[in-house]
């Protein structure tokens, strides 16, 4: 791992979300809860450094449609695969889902995650349905409509996710549990919560509509749109019916097994899995006052350049084929920082080191 010492500017994404000033979280070793400060300061204050010595910079900023032809391309291709296990030992459905399907799921979902930064149409009605055909086969309910409230927000407060698979220090079993089930727990999650918020939702929307209540707000937000309760809309629902639509079509043509892969496949490329270890990569700290890190694998255009994490959070608004370009005209702002060299490096050090935890890096 790289690591160099750089003199940090530090301020937030501005990427259309109110702040909040704090985030409670359930740390994994306690039952305290622990408060973490806006830390997306850091990253906006490093954009209006850059920006002022590299103004050419902004000329990076905008869309890119041509992300949609790889949704285009992609997504069948993962669908076929996975109609095409329906016949094959569970062994060969979860080895398919370990390699194939991960990349599949790990490219699809980064596809979304330029959708919701509105950075494939100019159009947000069209991005909107980008993002959620890109989390289609990573989720059995409408987590889409539910990210991209919580993803820009996140971009304020960056260090929400820095206790993804708890905290560092614990031990080797401990972390490849949680590296295991994380994921599929959010899953199942969004997915029986969908159940009731729809439900609860179209009701209030029809009461309204009726004249029987006056407040067209939902009567009852239950975890985790109480977080975030503009994300029970409308969009929740077309995103529900489109995901329902989707995997009732996988089990009637195929079984349980595209089901299998496809969740399995979501599970890796977001857990054990080199390439699930995005997920620590992006925000557990290696560095204090350094609350991303980026890492620069071999064949960086593969995983759509996600990598370029401190890139992304800099400047939101310059679409993922763009990145590298950044990091080109300013190397002084980026070469020396802490990084990662591949996915692979950020595996090993996550299951070999205790990294620095929450607390100490807020203390500073």
């Amino acid at each position: 791992m790289s690591s160099k010492s750089t003199k940090t500017v530090t301020v937030a994404q501005d990427d259309g979300m109110p702040s909040r000033k704090f985030v409670t979280l359930l740390q994994f070793d306690t039952v305290k809860p622990l408060e973490l400060p806006e830390q997306g300061t850091w990253h906006r204050d490093r954009k209006r450094a850059i920006l002022k010595k590299y103004p050419q910079v902004e000329k990076l900023f905008g869309n890119e449609p041509l992300t949609c032809l790889l949704l285009i391309f992609l997504l069948p291709i993962h669908t076929y695969v996975a109609l095409a296990l329906e016949n094959q030992p569970w062994w060969v459905v979860l080895l398919a889902s370990y390699t194939i399907g991960t990349l599949l799921s790990f490219q699809l979902l980064i596809i979304a995650h330029e959708a919701t930064h509105e950075l494939v149409f100019k159009n947000q009605t069209a991005n909107r349905f980008v993002n959620m055909f890109g989390h289609l086969p990573n989720w059995w309910g409408p987590f889409g409509n539910f990210w991209w409230s919580e993803h820009r927000w996140h971009h304020s407060v960056v260090v929400d996710k820095a206790l993804r698979y708890g905290p560092q220090n614990v031990n080797f079993l401990r972390k490849a549990f949680f590296t295991l089930i994380f994921i599929h727990i959010i899953n199942f999650t969004i997915f029986v919560t969908s159940l009731i918020q729809v439900p609860i939702y179209v009701i209030s929307t029809l009461l309204h509509f009726l004249g029987l209540r006056k407040n067209p707000n939902c009567f009852l937000y239950i975890p985790p749109y109480d977080r975030f309760p503009i994300c029970a809309s409308g969009w929740m629902v077309i995103n529900f019916i489109i995901t329902n639509i989707y995997h009732a079509s996988l089990f009637y043509f195929g079984g349980w097994n595209p089901i299998i892969y496809q969740t399995f496949s979501s599970g890796f490329c977001n857990g054990l899995h080199p390439i699930g270890m995005r997920q620590v990569q992006e925000h557990y700290l290696l560095a204090k006052k350094q609350p991303t890190t980026s890492v620069y694998p071999p064949f960086s255009w593969l995983y759509l350049h996600i990598g370029h994490h401190v890139e992304h959070h800099d400047f939101a608004k310059i679409p993922w084929n763009r990145l590298p370009e950044l990091r080109r005209i300013a190397p002084d702002f980026y070469d020396n920082l802490k990084y990662y060299n591949s996915y692979m490096e950020v595996l090993i050090y996550f299951f070999t080191n205790d990294g620095i935890p929450v607390s100490i890096f807020l203390e500073n």
